[in-house]
């Protein structure tokens, strides 16, 4: 029971089939690969419920956000990228009121929001149809507070898990540069492959430490969107502990890596 495992997962939305279609999948071949690999071991894990922050719902300052839907419902669709597919779940409560109760060190807000964003419907899309939506979810949302603060966070949430008595897979949502190729969302900048390839190396090595000790400017001009998330990834598997890459690449100028730690 408790803590099952740890993934780290992209969102973008073109690895959902009915969104990427032949033509979008095929150059992040690598990256649907390893989501499908994902999908199968979670699937033998069977949680109880998934824990997942993203960095694409309410974002505060200096609070990490929790969806507690007074509906008792998360749901979303990703009809803004042109498909029907979605989920529609139950919101595990008491979880959220017991990692709000324990993070008094930590500043957090409980939100009356069942919207999901594609921070979690992308990645989750994989996951429900592997586990049939039997299981429960809880959704938060990163804050621009500091690396060593979601860390923290991270061993907060951890501690909680291994006292719980469900089986609780942690997930982090997040995308790396989005700055590889002229192309890119946020245009070219050299940093970002530089940044990508740092952190896919300390992520696989475990260095915590360097991570924790990234210079905030440099990420800046990486133009990334999920370290926060690896870093409360990282305080939830703990210090010494490595992930697993299964894939990284950025074909359409964002860096995906699809990492897990069990």
């Amino acid at each position: 029971m408790s803590f099952v495992g740890a993934f780290i997962l992209p969102h973008p939305p073109v690895m959902v089939p009915s969104v990427g279609r032949e033509e979008g999948l095929k150059p992040i071949e690598k990256t649907v690969n390893a989501m499908v690999k994902v999908s199968k071991i979670v699937a033998d894990l069977k949680p109880d419920t998934i824990v997942i922050i993203t960095p694409h719902g309410p974002v505060y300052p200096d609070r990490i956000s929790i969806r507690t839907p007074i509906s008792g419902r998360l749901k979303g669709d990703l009809s803004a990228f042109g498909s029907s597919d979605g989920i529609d779940v139950c919101s595990d409560a008491f979880l959220c009121d017991k990692i709000a109760e324990s993070s008094s060190s930590i500043k957090v807000a409980c939100i009356d929001d069942e919207e999901l964003d594609h921070g979690v419907l992308a990645p989750m899309y994989y996951l429900n149809k592997s586990l049939g939506g039997n299981y429960k979810l809880v959704s938060m949302n990163i804050s621009f507070a500091g690396y060593k603060t979601h860390f923290e966070f991270g061993r907060i949430l951890r501690k909680i898990f291994d006292e719980s008595d469900k089986k609780i897979l942690f997930v982090a949502s997040g995308d790396l540069s989005h700055a590889l190729t002229k192309d890119a969302p946020c245009g070219f900048c050299k940093e970002g492959e530089k940044f990508d390839k740092k952190l896919v190396s300390m992520v696989e090595k475990g260095d915590l430490d360097g991570v924790l000790s990234l210079d905030p400017f440099w990420v800046d001009e990486a133009k990334e969107c999920g370290l926060r998330s690896v870093c409360t990834a990282l305080g939830v598997v703990g210090a010494g502990e490595k992930f697993k890459v299964f894939s990284y690449e950025g074909p359409y100028g964002v860096g995906y890596m699809v990492a897990g730690s069990l």
